[in-house]
């Protein structure tokens, strides 16, 4: 199962925000309404108890989640 028991697509959407993109542009990538996006994170921060959608990217890493894309090299970079 996934981190924290998110849905394959609740991870996707926190690992596009971590990489910077916005609800508009997940939404254009996933072929989903931007409001279906923000219901997404709605229910990641809810699952992750976070404050935020940056809180909740944070959480995700914390408790195994895995970055990627630009995301994973920077990291890297921090090790």
């Amino acid at each position: 199962m996934s981190v924290v028991n998110l849905t394959k697509r609740e991870e996707q959407i926190v690992q596009y925000v971590a990489e910077g993109l916005s609800g508009k542009m997940i939404a254009h990538r996933l072929c989903i309404s931007e409001h279906t996006v923000k219901n997404h994170l709605t229910g990641v921060r809810e699952k992750l108890g976070a404050k935020n959608s940056a809180h909740a990217v944070a959480l995700y890493l914390r408790n195994g989640g895995k970055p990627v894309g630009r995301l994973t090299k920077f990291l890297s970079l921090l090790r």
